[in-house]
């Protein structure tokens, strides 16, 4: 069994998700806007817009009896629908951040086989349809 490596929770509506190991809200990349002079070295004038979105990743143990969780994420995955997700960095406790929104899963784990072939753990993908709102944990 996996140690999780953070004190992170994620939730689905209000649900947590059993089995994090890990979770990361990665913001999106801008790209460097850059002017060269004729003759000079090139200079880094500004950022550009982004162009991709926010993600949330959620390495997990994947646990098939979490019906509100995981496998609520592998039905939105399957059925390209989005979900309300909640991540808390610290944790789900008063006063700790949050960043909520929705979000359609991009990747979620597979099973594998029996025994051998087997997967145990796994990585989730959430891609916000706009920035996550920041608050906090009543």
């Amino acid at each position: 069994m996996a140690t999780s490596t953070n004190t992170a929770e994620v939730y689905v509506g209000s649900n947590e998700i059993a089995g994090v190991v890990d979770a990361a809200l990665i913001p999106p990349q801008r790209q460097t806007i850059v002017s060269h002079p004729l003759g000079a070295e090139p200079q880094a004038i500004d950022l550009g817009t982004a162009e991709e979105l926010w993600r949330l990743e959620i390495d997990v143990e994947i646990d098939k009896t979490d019906t509100n969780g995981q496998l609520a994420l592998n039905t939105a995955y399957e059925n390209a629908s989005t979900v309300t997700a909640g991540y808390y960095p610290e944790g789900h406790t008063t006063g700790n951040e949050s960043q909520t929104g929705t979000a359609y899963v991009t990747q979620a784990p597979t099973s594998g086989g029996q025994g051998r072939n087997q997967v145990n753990e796994g990585k989730y993908i959430l891609e916000f349809t706009t920035r996550p709102t920041e608050g906090v944990v009543a």
